[in-house]
């Protein structure tokens, strides 16, 4: 199985297999989000910044801060205050992200059997990582802490079937 690079690739593979559709009405990736919530250790600035790094590290962009909307009590949030950190990849970026992500670090998940089917949402995947040891940029030294990822996969389609074919292409293993 060949490793997807580009958008390009992606519509002449998949042009072959709806020949029917125009070339420029076939889904793409848009962008890859993703988010890391830091709601437990948002006092810990060291910790933070670790956190920051790693985020980097995994993705090769600088984070950005995503900040509450409105005040939650339950949370302890107010209003402006800092409750994550998210990165959006595009082009290549996110087609490097993405082979990393199905070909490397899924499949050291223990008793992965493949994703769900429930993870796709009308042109958009949601993956949700409990701990971001399985990406193989996190190195032995900083697992002191774990921290959950959400990854989201935006497509320029709406049918789950047709994003469910694209993610098969992209090298994902479904039960």
């Amino acid at each position: 199985m060949e490793i997807i690079n580009s958008n390009q690739q992606l519509r002449t593979i998949l042009a072959k297999d709806h020949p029917d559709m125009n070339i420029w009405s076939l889904p793409i990736v848009k962008s890859v989000v993703v988010n890391v919530g830091i709601g437990s250790i948002r006092d810990e600035k060291d910790t933070i910044q670790k956190v920051i790094e790693l985020l980097q590290t995994l993705t090769g962009q600088k984070p950005i801060a995503s900040k509450a909307k409105k005040a939650v009590s339950a949370f302890k949030t107010r209003q402006g205050n800092i409750i994550g950190y998210k990165v959006t990849l595009r082009g290549k970026r996110a087609f490097d992200f993405i082979t990393k992500l199905f070909h490397f670090s899924l499949p050291r998940i223990r008793d992965f059997r493949g994703l769900s089917d429930t993870l796709i949402n009308q042109g958009t995947m949601n993956i949700g990582l409990k701990e971001s040891s399985v990406l193989p940029e996190n190195s032995e030294n900083t697992a002191a802490f774990t921290y959950g990822l959400q990854i989201t996969i935006s497509l320029t389609t709406c049918d789950p079937v047709i994003t469910r074919q694209v993610m098969q292409l992209l090298g994902a293993k479904f039960k």
